[in-house]
């Protein structure tokens, strides 16, 4: 698996059942987001070095719990929904797939 930045509420703690601890900036972004100033960098480096920036295990009713709260965010408007990208060939045609394996016998 791969670090979702972005969606980090849903595509890491949700899905699964880790949390981040120890990071040493306000928000859980991606590296290449942050200041370039050496002396937070070098923090956040030697926390993950040490071991007290770590990913956690939450039990199965914190996660669901977590959700939970996720999900009432989102219908109450404080958080965006997650909305799909609309297919760029959204209305035109497209062609059918042949069927692989499927020989036409030339008599």
């Amino acid at each position: 698996a791969t670090m979702q930045y972005a969606r980090y509420e849903e595509d890491i703690i949700h899905r699964y059942g880790v949390e981040l601890v120890g990071w040493t900036f306000d928000k859980i972004v991606n590296p290449s987001q942050l200041s370039s100033s050496i002396g937070p960098l070098r923090e956040l480096h030697d926390a993950l070095k040490g071991g007290s920036c770590k990913f956690i295990q939450l039990e199965a009713s914190e996660v669901k719990m977590r959700i939970a709260t996720h999900r009432e965010k989102i219908r109450t408007g404080k958080l965006p929904a997650r909305q799909r990208k609309m297919r760029k060939d959204k209305g035109t045609t497209r062609r059918r797939k042949s069927a692989i394996g499927v020989t036409e016998d030339d008599d």
